[in-house]
């Protein structure tokens, strides 16, 4: 008991000043503390290959993670091609489709949201769908004939895109038909129909993304291809609904293994919103950008540094320090540190995701499985510093919270005073006792105690006896008070501690009224 009084005298210490600070002027607010990490969470029943598009949807039974590539089974699930993660447990969608999964994503033709499924297979659930399928949560269906033509036929992005005229699908690949309609690597399905753009482009289309860049809603648009709708391109393009165009002068030089652009993004570095592109090419615009750049509407610029190898998909994530880009790829290092497959860009700097993975990463998506946001990363690796091979999750882990509401408030002019807690408790670690809805400029006394037996108070009941402390304080203006602590202290775990606080208000029973109280159990 003594540990116990000595340590919570110390905890009343850092209130008292902290208090005055609060009522003198301000208190600036502490970060939470969490410390992002990769997350064990699928082995040993992952799934058995690679993962090339992953995405979200609720198909009605709740939001869950869609995974896309080329694998048989997920969590010892048979599942072709496409699994559903539900945040606890993997299921397959009916047969799945007989080929590899390229690209996912949610549209709505009218008939409700559906996933989208885009890859080079020919059948979806048994019902022939050439290379582009529709889950609606039950049953697969095809869009018309879907889309065929060309050496190699498949299907590499997807997005949804209005181009004033409603919402729609736009499918990117290498395909010279859609339904019956001739279209070159790209084209437009309503719900009901296809449409071409334009002339298309003269090679693959491998990314989409919807972006404005200051001269109206546009489909960005990027790939292999040299042309789109006749104008020189250079990898990257845009279609507005009418007419294509090209952003600056492109990317170049690529080396060995060819220039494209495989993925698109959207981010505001804190200059505003951007396109961002990676993929293969050493120059974007006639300036060096080593395999990622920034399109601000009028010139390309260099990510930093850049990557030392190629830049196969982009994501905009706040994993608790901010939102940044995290890129993923088959690169290793920014030229001074080493990324491993996966980094994170804050609009300053690159920096690493724990260890990475051991090889590429094609797939990045954020999902809240019921814990919190996380960044799931997906490829061909098979390992990651959580133990997870081809998918893994990126995020903070979430403790039980020691805080529990007590109950056993007395009203006052402003009902019952609420009192809550937060923090980890764990020793050096920031947090807070708040205090709200209570009698405005008033003397208020917090009760601490290492025990609870209730006991009769003032008409209502006093949980935290027998009392260790009695903190004499004021409410503010508003009828609040705010404790906050820069570092809890050491020497109180295992330990349970009750607050609770009296304030004086004349429109209380016996002229005294009792929050809540609350009980605090120190890991």
């Amino acid at each position: 008991m003594r540990r116990i009084v000595g340590a919570v005298a110390r905890v009343s210490v850092a209130l008292v000043g902290l208090c005055l600070l609060t009522l003198i002027g301000e208190v600036h607010g502490q970060a939470d503390g969490c410390q992002p990490s990769w997350l064990p969470t699928f082995a040993p029943l992952g799934v058995d290959g690679t993962v090339n598009a992953l995405t979200t949807f609720d198909d009605g039974s709740g939001p869950a993670l869609y995974a896309g590539g080329s694998f048989t089974t997920a969590g010892g699930v048979a599942a072709n091609s496409i699994a559903k993660w539900n945040g606890t447990a993997w299921s397959a969608l009916g047969s799945g489709v007989n080929g590899a999964v390229s690209a996912l994503t949610v549209f709505d033709d009218g008939t409700g949201p559906a996933l989208y499924a885009g890859g080079n297979f020919g059948t979806a659930g048994g019902v022939a769908a050439r290379r582009v399928a529709k889950w609606n949560g039950l049953t697969w269906s095809a869009l018309a004939v879907g889309v065929s033509g060309g050496a190699s036929p498949a299907v590499n992005s997807l997005a949804v895109f209005d181009d004033g005229s409603g919402p729609a699908l736009y499918v990117g690949g290498s395909f010279s038909s859609a339904g019956v309609v001739s279209a070159s690597n790209v084209a437009r399905w309503n719900g009901t129909s296809w449409s071409a753009l334009g002339t298309g482009t003269d090679d693959a289309v491998l990314s989409l993304a919807a972006f404005d860049d200051g001269s109206g809603p546009a489909l960005s648009a990027g790939g292999e291809f040299t042309t789109a709708g006749g104008v020189a391109t250079s990898c990257i393009g845009k279609w507005n609904g009418t007419s294509w165009s090209a952003l600056g002068s492109g990317m170049t030089e690529g080396g060995a293994l060819g220039t494209s652009v495989k993925a698109l993004a959207i981010f505001d570095d804190g200059g505003g919103s951007a396109l961002y592109a990676g993929g293969a090419y050493t120059k974007a615009g006639g300036a060096t950008a080593l395999h990622i750049a920034k399109w601000n509407g009028s010139s390309w610029s260099a990510v930093g540094p850049g990557l030392d190898k190629q830049v196969w998909a982009l994501m905009v994530f706040d994993d608790g320090r901010g939102p940044a880009l995290y890129a993923g790829g088959s690169f290793t290092t920014n030229g001074s540190i080493a990324l491993s497959s996966i980094a994170r860009w804050n609009g300053t700097l690159w920096s690493a995701l724990g260890g990475g993975t051991d090889v590429g990463v094609n797939a990045l998506a954020v999902f809240d499985d019921g814990s919190g946001s996380a960044l799931y990363a997906g490829g061909s690796f098979t390992t990651s510093p959580g133990g997870d091979g081809h998918l893994a999750k990126w995020g903070c882990s979430v403790s039980p919270s020691p805080w529990t509401g007590l109950g056993s408030g007395l009203a006052g002019v402003a009902g019952l005073p609420q009192l809550t807690g937060v923090g980890d408790l764990v020793a050096g670690t920031p947090g807070s006792l708040a205090l709200v809805d209570a009698a405005p400029a008033a003397p208020a006394v917090l009760f601490i105690s290492a025990s609870s037996t209730p006991t009769a108070f003032k008409g209502g009941t006093l949980l935290t006896v027998p009392i260790l402390l009695a903190l004499q304080l004021s409410t503010n203006p508003q009828g609040d008070i705010l404790l906050p602590w820069a570092a809890w202290p050491s020497g109180l775990s295992g330990a349970s501690l009750f607050f609770q606080f009296g304030i004086q208000d004349a429109a209380a029973v016996n002229g005294v009224a009792l929050s809540n109280a609350l009980r605090a159990d120190v890991p």
